[in-house]
This record gives C-alpha cells, structure tokens and sequence, in this order.
C-alpha cells in the first residue's frame, strides 16, 4: 500500500541588489514542515 504525499509548496518572489543593479529571484519550499531543511542556490550567468 502507498501512502500519499502531502505537499504544499510555496513560492515567494525575492528581489535583491549588487551595486546599482537589481536583481529578481524567487524562494521555493513545502510549508508542511518547519525541520531544518537541505538548500540549492541556481545562478544563470
């Protein structure tokens, strides 16, 4: 028997800067628990 996974992801826009130059990124992660979690960081050239 499997067991159904319960996800509720959230997505929150993030917009940060380096000099004068702003940049827009966004936070994606499952809400369900609050535990210490692993992280990826994806930057485009």
């Amino acid at each position: 028997m499997m067991a159904s996974a319960q996800a509720a992801v959230k997505e929150e826009p993030v917009t940060y800067t380096d000099g004068e130059t702003t940049m827009k990124g966004f936070v994606v992660y499952d809400d369900a628990t609050q535990a210490k979690r692993p992280g990826i960081v994806m930057v485009h050239e």
